[in-house]
């Protein structure tokens, strides 16, 4: 983040701070993504499933990248967030891919 961020309750939101975290390009993100889900994919079980958590900021890519590699979505679990960092997202929906 470019600019410091606070809560309403004036506490300092930590955005991306380790290098891991960090993409120079949405490319650059995809291709990260696609490896990690490749490799859970290559151990997943035909009858395993797994739950990937993501917000408005990625999950759109995350959920295109798991169907490109045969990943099934079977449901979107969304919740409205009782403690949310800020006002605006008190109706903040997290979505999560699954596999079967």
């Amino acid at each position: 983040m470019e600019n410091e961020l606070y809560r309403p309750n004036e506490t300092k939101v930590n955005g991306v701070s380790e290098d891991w975290d960090k993409f120079r390009s949405f490319k650059e993100y995809d291709d990260f993504t696609l490896n990690w889900l490749s490799q859970c994919r290559r151990v997943l079980k035909d009858s395993g499933t797994i739950w990937v958590i993501g917000t408005y900021h990625n999950i759109f890519r995350v959920g295109k990248i798991m169907q490109d590699l045969g990943y099934w979505i079977l449901n979107d679990i969304v919740w409205i967030k009782t403690n949310p960092p800020c006002r605006i997202l008190k109706e903040h929906a997290l979505t999560m891919p699954m596999r079967r």
